[in-house]
């Protein structure tokens, strides 16, 4: 089950794996499975936001891709450098160094993690993969 059992609306068409980092490499992944029999030969890449895998609305999506039968994994392509949720101010002012953020997040940081999932996930079976990235997650995803 999932870290927040209470993510899923409909847990009956989703195996809630949740955070789980041995099951492809040592790299943090966030693991959502369809229930019963599925095609393990296809997986899923989920690159969320700059929020990361802990946003719930990323995890959301993660589970209503496995309900409609997709493998679906969301590699911490950020390094457990995730935006916090309060970073960015709904109004004011506030002190989150936002481009030494993204200066830290290029493609030479965020590819490797990448690279040891989908690696993983073939020496598992895994020989398709579709992928979808939401804002910054975009770019890495096309590169995937």
């Amino acid at each position: 089950m999932r870290l927040n059992a209470a993510r899923s609306q409909d847990s009956s068409k989703a195996e809630l794996r949740g955070f789980d980092p041995s099951a492809i490499t040592s790299t943090r992944c966030d693991v959502t499975l369809p229930k019963g029999s599925y095609d393990k030969t296809k997986a899923l890449l989920f690159l969320p936001n700059v929020f990361g895998l802990e946003l719930i609305s990323a995890q959301l999506l993660a589970d209503s891709f496995a309900a409609n039968g997709f493998a679906t994994y969301i590699p911490d392509y950020l390094n457990g450098d995730a935006i916090p949720h309060d970073a960015i101010p709904v109004d004011g002012y506030n002190d989150f160094d936002l481009p030494g953020w993204f200066a830290r997040h290029e493609q030479d940081v965020t590819r490797p993690p990448l690279d040891a999932v989908i690696n993983g996930l073939r020496e598992s079976g895994v020989t398709e993969f579709a992928a979808t990235g939401y804002c910054f997650g975009g770019e890495p995803m096309l590169r995937a």
